[in-house]
């Protein structure tokens, strides 16, 4: 009688292409799950870049207008009969809803209870003891009711302003927890 030669793996052979497919998987899976944080720290790179570029256009106008020679100026610059604050043709460091005119962004304060947000706004000082306004994505931010909530700033746009002639706005992104 003839033995049939059988063509196929031994279990001791599946056993080890298991292991190695599951060390590779392991290896490999923080490089995948971490694409959600990449996102939002994308996104504030681009919210940084309209920012920036949005109170370049308000200082123009403010320019033309003369309206870029003291701080605290009122203008409706945009016409549509709501005043946004300037420093020296600038938007004010810690103004919200100048910051949200500017972007046209649909955000509230961080203390607001409104469904459908897209961003979270605070005002407050930063470390340099300039006014400013931090923009964190829905979900990252905790207000703590006073400033700043020390314990959650990790994911964010600050817009400051130096409140002098001739100051630019400072604009930096904190993504180190996003």
């Amino acid at each position: 009688m003839k033995k049939a030669n059988q063509a196929g793996f031994t279990l001791i052979e599946l056993i080890i292409v298991i292991v190695i497919l599951g060390i590779l998987a392991v290896t490999a899976s923080p490089k995948f799950l971490d694409l959600q944080g990449d996102a939002r720290g994308s996104t504030l790179q681009g919210l940084k870049a309209s920012l920036s570029g949005a109170a370049n256009i308000v200082y123009s106008k403010a320019l033309i207008n003369g309206e870029a020679n003291s701080a605290n100026e009122t203008v409706d610059y945009d016409g549509d009969g709501t005043n946004e604050t300037l420093d020296f043709g600038y938007p004010e460091g810690d103004d919200v809803q100048t910051i949200l005119e500017i972007l046209d962004i649909n955000g509230e304060q961080s203390n607001s209870t409104t469904d459908g947000v897209e961003w979270e706004l605070d005002a407050g000082t930063n470390d340099d003891g300039h006014p400013a306004t931090r923009i964190f994505p829905i979900g990252d931010y905790i207000n703590d009711g006073n400033a700043f909530d020390t314990d959650n700033l990790d994911c964010y746009v600050e817009y400051s302003m130096e409140s002098v002639a001739g100051a630019k706005p400072n604009i930096i992104v904190v993504d180190t927890g996003c």
